[in-house]
């Protein structure tokens, strides 16, 4: 099965009035156009090395389009901004819909729907679009206010035919919820346990065709979550047991 897959890299960030810039490594892994992994290390000043975001979830395209650009809707299942406290719910046959996806009203903006508009592509000939709309900035005064922001992203060059498979596990346990996906030359995985914990990791396929881990915050993380390679005898929609837990295969085959 073929699948539209995007290997997203955010070139800078610039909260309105204030000029761009970019502190943090920035991979979002985005599958089918409609599910992500998004994770965003700091790489520059005091809080080098811990985690900026991560979050996973669905990507719902908001009613109609504009002349600016294609707005759209983030839906944060797991958010290490905001940990659950709360038990995750079983998902259910035959759709295994999440309860945030299925109780968004499109009709109703939020604060936090964005906007999306293509830019020249890169010297590469990459794609490139600017993001725009109003999120939490953590590091000003009062963090849980919402602030108009501006962020550039740039899609890398993915193979056709190179592997995509992502999990979910579809909750009833006491492990809480957790994503895990490979797409081509990276591996991600989030974690959160639904009592304040969370995990998340990051691997790269090295240029000695091995991979290497880039992120595991906290240390240990690669424990609480494992690794798929998108070669397990799986079909898209089967829920496996892996490591005493039920997944969910939400999407397995190779990048258009």
């Amino acid at each position: 099965m073929t699948i539209t897959a995007s290997v997203s890299v955010r070139e800078s960030l610039r909260w309105i009035p204030n000029p761009a810039f970019e502190d943090a490594d920035v991979l979002v892994l985005g599958f089918n156009n409609h599910f992500y992994i998004d994770l965003r290390v700091y790489v520059k000043g005091p809080k080098a090395g811990t985690v900026d975001w991560a979050a996973a979830g669905v990507r719902l395209q908001l009613p109609g389009n504009t002349i600016d650009g294609t707005p759209v809707r983030f839906v944060n299942v797991i958010d290490n901004r905001k940990p659950s406290s709360l038990a995750f719910t079983q998902l259910q046959p035959p759709n295994f819909l999440n309860p945030e996806e299925v109780s968004q009203d499109l009709s109703t903006p939020l604060p936090d729907d964005t906007l999306f508009t293509p830019l020249p592509p890169s010297s590469a000939r990459e794609e490139r679009v600017l993001e725009t709309g109003s999120m939490h900035n953590p590091d000003s005064e009062t963090p849980e206010a919402y602030v108009p922001y501006e962020e550039v992203w740039r899609d890398l060059a993915v193979a056709p035919g190179s592997p995509v498979i992502l999990l979910e596990t579809i909750g009833g346990d006491d492990k809480g919820k957790a994503y895990t996906g490979r797409l081509a030359n990276w591996r991600m995985a989030l974690s959160d346990n639904g009592k304040g914990a969370f995990w998340a990791w990051r691997e790269d396929f090295s240029a000695l065709n091995e991979w290497k881990v880039k992120y595991e915050l906290p240390v240990g993380s690669r424990s609480h979550v494992p690794a798929v390679t998108g070669d397990e005898d799986w079909e898209q929609g089967e829920v496996v047991r892996l490591e005493g837990r039920d997944w969910l295969v939400r999407l397995k085959g190779v990048t258009a």
